[in-house]
């Protein structure tokens, strides 16, 4: 841009999972309309993380070497900052570097640092220690992105000025779902439904990595109660993990089958064939996925879904149970009903996109 000094900023991130791409590009677009360069460093995933196959490195991305020591994640960004005028970090308590140049930035440093993600612990029980030292990166980050208005009102009441947060309303690019699932003709679903055996009314799908957050021993009960009650229900899997072989009992006696690792065009076949979605763990973005697919989700009642949850409603297109053994009545009662209503709401990206670069821009200003 003619006349404007150029701005740049950096977002660091753990690793960059395949559904964090279409943001990452649409906003560096967006931002680049307002005179800034986006970067964007990140690392590798590792563990559970690892076993997901979610992970990705485009072009753009900078490679980030991260390791640990102890509970802290160590990185140094500084070759990839450059002359940045912001850097925006994880919220977490454990990340080092964030750390460090928050207290530079309390010294006087001109770098504005930001910080983005839940705020709050939704997911998991805090640890006091880390959750007392993100309490403080949020009163002192000069931007805190929050995923939704209930992470906002924990940073406002952790101390942090209403008007240093952004609310992003956290989602993913449901564009290609959404065509997709336009776009599955009778002959796509009913070759579908040939190729793994399916009836009408008798199927159900996960989505998700199949790991320990996702309560997979909670799926597996309720693949056990569903084989004793309704031995005709399939039950379609896709995702990958670490707690994969667990699923194998189900798997051989022909209940479940495994699509590994999904991506628009085999969800879109999923939601035609499908009339329930169970994922018993941590609900987050997959709110998101099961209104573009039309399903309702059946969960557990848990303290530490993540915020998306919100966007789905109690009875309408979210179905939950205290117990892990009342999961396959519930389905079978939900699989009895009619589904969701035709018109349901939720986040879109390129909403999401505006409020980010907005808040960028105020962070930077």
């Amino acid at each position: 841009m003619s006349g404007r000094t150029r701005r740049s900023v950096l977002i660091v991130q753990p690793y960059v999972p395949a559904y964090r791409v279409a943001l990452f590009e649409q906003l560096r677009d967006r931002l680049d309309d307002e005179g800034i360069d986006l970067r964007v460093a990140a690392g590798t995933p590792d563990g559970e993380q690892a076993a997901r196959g979610d992970s990705t490195a485009p072009e753009w991305l900078t490679s980030l070497r991260a390791r640990r020591a102890g509970p802290l994640i160590l990185t140094r960004s500084g070759g990839e900052l450059g002359d940045a005028a912001g850097v925006v970090f994880p919220l977490m308590g454990t990340w080092g570097e964030l750390n460090q140049r928050l207290l530079l930035r309390k010294l006087g440093a001109r770098r504005r640092v930001g910080v983005w993600g839940h705020a709050a612990p939704f997911v998991a029980r805090a640890n006091p220690a880390d959750a007392a030292v993100e309490r403080w990166q949020m009163r002192n980050a000069d931007r805190v992105f929050t995923y939704t208005p209930a992470g906002a009102d924990f940073a406002v009441s952790a101390g942090t000025s209403r008007d240093r947060i952004t609310v992003l309303m956290n989602t993913i690019d449901t564009t290609a779902l959404e065509e997709a699932c336009a776009q599955v003709s009778a002959a796509d679903l009913e070759q579908f439904r040939a190729r793994y055996g399916l009836a009408a009314g008798a199927v159900v799908a996960y989505v998700g990595g199949l790991d320990e957050s996702k309560r997979i021993d909670a799926l597996v009960e309720a693949l056990d109660g569903l084989w004793v009650t309704r031995p005709d229900v399939r039950v379609l899997i896709g995702g990958q993990g670490a707690q994969s072989p667990m699923l194998q009992p189900a798997v051989q006696r022909g209940q479940a089958i495994m699509l590994g690792y999904v991506g628009a065009q085999e969800k879109a076949l999923m939601a035609r064939a499908a009339s329930v979605l169970l994922n018993p763990g941590r609900v987050g973005l997959i709110a998101v996925d099961a209104l573009v697919m039309g399903l309702p989700l059946v969960t557990l009642r848990s303290d530490f879904h993540a915020p998306e949850i919100a966007y789905l409603e109690e009875g309408v297109s979210l179905h939950t149970t205290s117990s892990a053994a009342e999961l396959a009545p519930l389905v079978l009662s939900v699989l009895a009903s009619h589904g969701l209503p035709e018109t349901h709401t939720y986040p879109r990206l390129p909403d999401m996109v505006e409020r980010f670069a907005s808040g960028l821009s105020e962070m930077l200003r």
